[in-house]
């Protein structure tokens, strides 16, 4: 016969294991949509050639297993592990953000120099050039040389004297 007592142990331990239950649960999804997010922007950079497709490639691997092993092991992350279970998602994306960064730089500094060449082959065709002057002078002070963006300035200074841009990016550079 079951007792009263029987019963509301029963109700109890039910009780107990569907709020582990959806503990565990919530907390898994959590995780998996953490992840998901994760892995979704580094298909999105890799579509955007942001990213090599070897790079998204390793890192989506590496997302997976670490948030396969994380799941099958849900109930042991408690409190600051489960923090730190979260981030794992978060510290692939900001490795994707840096690779994306150094990317843009190389990137960048080619579309520089090749922007220069047509600068300097302005400045061959017409000496005179101030803006070429301008805009070369722009092109060094991107790729971190500040004398010789500072002679772009002044030379185009000497051909234009109001020359506004070039009289205010010279004094900037003399200022800094």
């Amino acid at each position: 016969m079951v007792d009263g007592d029987t019963i509301q142990q029963f109700l109890t331990e039910v009780s107990d294991l569907s709020r582990e239950g959806l503990i565990s649960w919530s907390k898994t999804a959590l995780v998996i949509l953490v992840a998901i997010g994760a892995c979704a922007h580094l298909v999105l950079s890799w579509q955007a050639g942001s990213i090599g497709g070897m790079q998204a490639f390793v890192l989506v691997l590496t997302l997976f297993i670490g948030e396969i092993a994380a799941v099958q092991n849900i109930r042991h992350f408690q409190g600051l592990n489960f923090l730190i279970l979260l981030a794992i998602p978060l510290a692939v994306w900001a490795a994707v953000q840096i690779l994306r960064q150094a990317g843009s730089r190389s990137g960048r500094a080619a579309d520089v120099r090749q922007r220069m060449k047509q600068y300097e082959a302005a400045l061959q065709r017409d000496p005179d050039n101030v803006a070429a002057h301008v805009f070369l002078g722009d092109s060094y002070l991107k790729l971190g040389k500040q004398r010789q963006a500072a002679s772009e300035y002044q030379a185009a200074l000497a051909l234009d004297p109001n020359e506004y841009q070039a009289r205010f990016k010279l004094e900037r550079l003399q200022r800094a």
